[in-house]
């Protein structure tokens, strides 16, 4: 099962819910500040990756049931 938007990261909130501090950083600033943030979770995504490939294909089936399972429940979530 896989998710179409895996590599793409929605960070139109991330702007809003920076702490007071970054309001007296530059506009110029705060976008590099976003963008150094999404970088670091592009990154830490990306090792997350490398995990699940060096674990057993049994684990890695699990993994993949348990994505399966959250996928249903954030489904059900959503229309309850």
């Amino acid at each position: 099962m896989s998710n179409p938007d895996k590599d793409s990261l929605d960070m139109s909130d991330l702007d809003s819910s920076l702490p007071a501090a970054a309001a007296a950083l530059s506009v110029e600033d705060r976008a590099g500040l976003v963008n150094a943030l999404k970088d670091k979770l592009q990154n830490l995504a990306g090792q997350h990756t490398d995990v699940l490939e060096t674990l057993s294909p049994i684990v890695r089936k699990r993994v993949e049931v348990l994505r399966e399972i959250q996928v249903l429940v954030y489904s059900y979530n959503s229309i309850h």
